[in-house]
């Protein structure tokens, strides 16, 4: 199986699940939010975590292509960039956490459902003839 297939397989699914979850449980998720930005550690530990997930994905799979595939490498691009700034500005991090509202997790719910969703579609070849 090519690595594309196996990383739509792994982050589609994640993606419907983790922001299926968020948008459930919204209110109780921007409190969850807001509570672990008080923890300067975590920022960081997540960011080292968030960056070494990116950094292996954008190594085994940065294809600049005009399909589904591109949308992988955005994803690995996102994760690479959002542990940076975890590591580098924690105390930025956190102070835009604690600024995100009910709307906010709203739209990028909905917009990480659509990625979750394309990538799992084409993952997995449903609707594939």
């Amino acid at each position: 199986m090519n690595i594309s297939l196996s990383l739509a397989r792994l982050i589609g699914p994640f993606l419907l699940v983790l922001f299926s979850s968020l948008l459930i449980n919204r209110k109780q998720a921007l409190l969850w939010m807001r509570e672990g930005v008080k923890n300067r550690v975590l920022i960081i530990f997540s960011g080292v975590v968030s960056f070494l997930i990116g950094e292996y994905i954008v190594s085994v799979h940065n294809l600049w292509v005009s399909d589904w595939r591109v949308v992988v490498t955005l994803v690995a691009w996102i994760v690479l960039l959002k542990g940076v700034v975890r590591m580098v500005f924690p105390e930025r991090f956190a102070s835009w956490v604690n600024r995100f509202t009910g709307r906010g997790l709203l739209i990028g719910s909905l917009v990480a459902l659509v990625i979750g969703l394309m990538l799992t579609v084409n993952g997995y070849g449903l609707f594939a003839s």
